[in-house]
């Protein structure tokens, strides 16, 4: 609030002092926040507890954490800080003001600003995203990073006019080898990468000046029209170097940007991800990656729970300051009744994953 007073304007547009993105099933950007300001990773709807020796799912749409979070967002939209079209711009107009260096704050997956990160390095990297650990008060222990996690909600499949599903089969195994993925993540040694004497792989100056380019990468690498969607290998090759050059950790420090690198300094750390606390390993981690079958009770009682906040959440937001408390009321009083079932669900699956995972 203090920074947009000062800097009213940037490149010519008016300072966004806080965009958030509600753009339809993304909306969970907007939705999901009282999780992590309650010091929570990504679980999804609800939060899975330890009480008692057992994760307990609870939920957290109507706490405490929920209200002030939402009533912030009514008192800075009133104050004229949030983005006055914030909920009603879709997903490429969300990456686009990001872009453009003019935002001051946001709240999301690095995957969904991914795209705007890299048009920043390249373009404007004074203005890029720094992540930051921020819980709604001191007294909330902060583990906010994931673990590895099994993803079973997603999958390939091969289709009945497949004219050669063997081959379609070999082809997911080549995708699959070291060989390949290096090929996939770092590129042809000697012209992507290079490769010091202690067998690590790094780049030159001019090789991360073209991965910081993601028109370069995307036209001539080719990396993103199948990064997502092939499978990938994590973690550790066999000559000891990450499959995911953004991961090795002795160049994370040292290929960051000028800019990143001051963030870093002046919080003594070497990496964004050293400002958080480490993560808490839970065996069925996460709760998002519980099947909903469709049809069901649970799965039924979603849906109108995401109804429900779509059609409150603006509102409580560009309501007036006077009017959010009788808002919020019906808000509890219309979601208390849609959050049963899917608990239900939940605490089975997690019982089951802590007993068989």
């Amino acid at each position: 609030e203090d920074y947009k007073a000062k800097n009213p304007t940037y490149n010519g547009q008016d300072t966004i002092g806080y965009l958030t993105l509600f753009d339809d099933w993304r909306s969970f950007a907007t939705t999901n926040v009282p999780q992590h300001l309650m010091g929570y990773p990504n679980e999804g709807e609800f939060v899975p507890v330890m009480s008692q020796d057992k994760y307990v799912v609870q939920e957290y749409h109507t706490s405490n954490t929920a209200k002030r979070y939402y009533q912030k967002l009514n008192e800075m939209y009133n104050k004229g800080v949030v983005d006055r079209e914030t909920f009603i711009i879709n997903y490429d107009q969300y990456i686009e003001r990001l872009s453009s260096g003019r935002v001051l704050g946001t709240f999301n997956q690095f995957w969904q600003v991914q795209d705007a990160q890299n048009y920043l390095l390249r373009d404007d990297p004074e203005s890029v995203l720094v992540p930051l650990p921020i819980v709604i008060d001191t007294l909330v222990e902060e583990r906010l990073r994931d673990i590895p996690y099994v993803q079973p909600t997603q999958g390939m499949g091969i289709t009945v006019k497949c004219k050669d599903p063997v081959g379609a089969i070999k082809f997911l195994d080549y995708l699959i080898k070291e060989d390949t993925q290096r090929l996939i993540q770092w590129g042809i040694e000697g012209e992507h990468y290079e490769v010091d004497e202690n067998g690590l792989y790094y780049r030159t100056p001019e090789q991360l000046a073209l991965f910081r380019d993601p028109d370069w990468v995307q036209n001539v690498f080719g990396r993103q029209y199948f990064h997502n969607a092939f499978p990938s290998l994590r973690g550790l090759d066999e000559n000891g170097n990450m499959f995911f050059p953004d991961t090795q950790p002795h160049l994370i420090y040292s290929d960051s940007h000028d800019a990143e690198k001051e963030v870093m300094d002046a919080y003594g750390v070497k990496s964004f991800s050293d400002l958080f606390n480490e993560p808490i390993f839970k065996k069925y981690f996460p709760l998002w990656t519980i099947t909903m079958p469709a049809g069901s009770p649970a799965h039924i009682e979603e849906t109108r729970m995401k109804e429900t906040l779509h059609r409150y959440v603006p509102e409580m937001v560009m309501s007036s300051t006077e009017q959010f408390e009788g808002i919020w009321a019906n808000y509890v009083k219309d979601i208390k009744p849609l959050l049963v079932e899917q608990m239900k669900l939940y605490q089975s699956e997690i019982d089951w994953r802590m007993e068989n995972w």
